[in-house]
């Protein structure tokens, strides 16, 4: 995971007047893909995980090609936002190009307020469409996420001219199934089996699925014997039948992983080996 270099952003007191400027403010997020997010962890910088914490890092970044100045508000929502809310932040200093204008860390699991709803992202046309609130589904996939409204004196008085489509970025996430093992990944809340092919998988693992229903969500995630995630994939969603999926092990080291299905509120498992 990279490491982010910001021009710390603090927040001011009065802000001065908001200048007419032309920035494309994106959105930032950066953790471990399919981040396993369990009440009681902590977020921490991705260079200092500790035993009960999830490295985690989200931002917004000034791509230019115009100054953040010294006194202008930025408007961002983050999963630490209640549904439909912007937390305003003033800037203390101008931030440049190429630098960060808002970033944090250090927040408590049972701190997120609002995850996005997955399998809303092609159908929604509103802020609070694309968002759920507490309490989360168990072993459901969500997407923690930063959300950039502008930079104005008000939220509905943004004065930034920004054009390119990055303002959201979002990470999938696993509500609160945190296995610590291969034995606890098996028996925990397991509700069917996989079959992967094949075993021993070499460049690529394969399984087969067969949707009784609909689904909104599909993602497949491998965990290593400590139950780490090492590798996570968002097939999006299906309709009922049997499909087949794919996933690429070619930089895996030898050794046993778990293959987990979550669809919707259900979750399938396998045991591999990979050579």
């Amino acid at each position: 995971m990279k490491r982010i270099y910001m021009a710390l952003a603090l927040i001011g007191g009065l802000a001065f007047g908001a200048k007419a400027q032309t920035i494309d403010l994106q959105g930032v997020v950066e953790m471990d893909s399919a981040t396993c997010l369990k009440p009681g962890f902590t977020f921490s910088p991705s260079e200092a995980p500790t035993g009960d914490s999830i490295p985690g890092i989200w931002a917004v970044v000034n791509n230019g090609p115009d100054n953040i100045l010294s006194g202008d508000i930025l408007w961002v929502a983050t999963s630490r936002n209640q549904i439909g809310y912007y937390s305003g932040y003033t800037m203390t200093q101008d931030v440049t190009p190429g630098n960060a204008a808002f970033a944090q860390s250090y927040m408590k699991v049972d701190s997120i307020k609002s995850l996005i709803v997955l399998e809303a992202l092609d159908t929604a046309t509103t802020y609070d469409g694309l968002m759920d609130a507490p309490p989360y589904v168990n072993g459901k996939a969500y997407g923690f996420y930063t959300w950039v409204a502008g930079i104005g004196n008000d939220l509905n008085s943004i004065q930034n001219t920004d054009t390119v489509n990055n303002d959201l970025d979002f990470q999938v996430v696993i509500w609160n199934n945190c296995a610590t093992s291969i034995e606890e990944m098996l028996v925990g809340n397991q509700k069917s089996s996989l079959t992967t092919y094949p075993n021993p998988a070499y460049n690529e693992v394969n399984f087969d699925y067969n949707f009784n229903e609909a689904t909104k969500t599909a993602v497949a995630r491998i965990a290593d014997v400590t139950g780490r995630t090492v590798s996570t994939k968002d097939f999006g969603k299906y309709s009922t039948g049997k499909q087949s999926f794919k996933m690429d092990v070619s930089s895996l080291n030898p050794g046993i992983y778990i293959l987990e299905f979550v669809t919707d509120n259900k979750r399938a498992i396998s045991k591999f080996s990979v050579k």
